[in-house]
């Protein structure tokens, strides 16, 4: 039988607090970037780290083809050359003003779950929920900073975040 585990983490623990300033740090990179992006009309998704790496349409991939690899990754982003003016202002402009440390200090906290085949961390009204679900049955010790809830109220709170409420 599979299991589903649904939780929220606690207010007093450093998990929340770092949470929350890595959030910070990505609204902060979010304003950076912007009008990097639209100086050099790109429009399209971005990898939030150091060097440059976007998934753009075909025509925008054209008009930055001395710029970027031949090749996307497995994602379909394009890195941009080391040598490219444009990432040399990217690490200017944008990512020299970025804590990195901060910015991910919280992103690999599925680790301890690597078994599992579906994870989610997210935060809605100063609460921060998360969610295991694997195909097997196991055992499973949540972190100290999590305090398991019901699956019914992970998906009531989803129902609210989509409503907007």
């Amino acid at each position: 039988m599979a299991y589903k585990i649904a939780f929220k983490v606690k207010h007093d623990s450093d998990f929340y607090a770092k949470y929350f300033d890595a959030k910070k740090e990505k609204v902060k990179f979010k304003e950076l970037a912007a009008p990097f992006f639209e100086k050099h009309g790109i429009d399209g998704r971005f990898y939030m780290v150091k060097s440059l790496a976007v998934k753009i349409p075909k025509e925008q991939r054209e008009k930055l083809a001395i710029h970027i690899k031949k090749n996307p990754d497995g994602q379909g982003f394009y890195w941009f050359k080391k040598k490219s003016p444009i990432e040399k202002e990217w690490e200017e402009t944008v990512t020299a003003h970025i804590d990195f440390k901060r910015l991910e200090q919280v992103d690999l906290w599925f680790l301890s779950y690597i078994f599992c085949g579906k994870y989610s961390l997210w935060d809605q009204d100063g609460e921060i929920y998360g969610y295991l679900e694997d195909g097997y049955e196991k055992d499973i010790n949540l972190d100290d900073f999590m305090v398991q809830i019901k699956i019914s109220e992970y998906y009531a709170a989803i129902e609210r975040y989509e409503d907007g409420h």
